[in-house]
């Protein structure tokens, strides 16, 4: 009787597990704010899903679109990380900065000067009790005929 209600117990316990796991594929988005002269500042980024421990790719980017400037004075990327979960953290990284440890948050950047992109990509990975990655890319501009900088903020 006993072995029945503790097999009963776990097989309720791994049906909710399972339940509760991240599906397979990728999650993106896209933000983007217009400068007067044409030019748009876009941030752009993508997660691949990843399983219970184990580790998804992700890439992020700051873009300038047009040609008036083509190139910015300097334009920023920052990937941000945040893990959902009790208990959950992150390791990975990407543009030559890793993370790890027990925290749930995350961040690497790069900025790049007369430049038109600032992208950044890597790995992230979640423990056993990571549910769900949260990232995001935000973009910042420095355009000087359009006074100060701009920002746009994509988020998943």
């Amino acid at each position: 009787m006993r072995i029945r209600k503790l097999l009963t117990i776990g097989i309720g316990a791994l049906t909710t597990i399972v339940m509760l796991a991240p599906q397979a594929g990728a999650h993106s988005g896209s933000s983007s704010v217009d400068y007067p002269g044409g030019d748009r500042l876009e941030a752009d980024v993508w997660v691949q899903s990843f399983t219970f421990s184990s580790c998804g790719n992700w890439q992020t980017s700051a873009k300038l679109i047009g040609n008036n400037p083509p190139n910015a004075d300097w334009i920023k990327n920052t990937a941000a990380f945040h893990a959902v979960g009790i208990g959950a953290s992150l390791s990975g990284g990407g543009g030559g900065v890793s993370f790890s440890g027990g925290g749930s948050d995350a961040s690497v950047s790069w900025t790049n000067y007369d430049n038109s992109i600032s992208s950044l990509n890597g790995n992230v990975c979640g423990n056993f009790l990571t549910i769900y990655i949260s990232a995001s890319s935000t973009a910042i501009s420095f355009v000087p005929q359009y006074g100060p900088p701009r920002t746009a903020i994509a988020s998943i």
